[in-house]
């Protein structure tokens, strides 16, 4: 499990624009949404809105 410390968290037309390019230039790494999981889980990247959706909900949680 990743910590916190390990997360990148890209802007979000930063991201979109990083995972266009993969889907087009690495196809072989299947379609956009597999490609997302697979920078989410294995390398830690993030679009930036996904951290405000995590300290939105551990707000909720508390």
């Amino acid at each position: 499990m990743k910590t916190a410390s390990s997360e990148i968290y890209l802007p979000d037309n930063l991201y979109e624009e990083l995972v266009n390019r993969l889907v087009e230039v690495i196809p072989l790494l299947g379609g956009r949404d597999e490609l997302v999981a697979r920078l989410g889980e294995v390398t830690g990247i993030w679009p930036e809105h996904s951290r405000l959706e995590e300290a939105v909900d551990f707000a909720l949680a508390s």
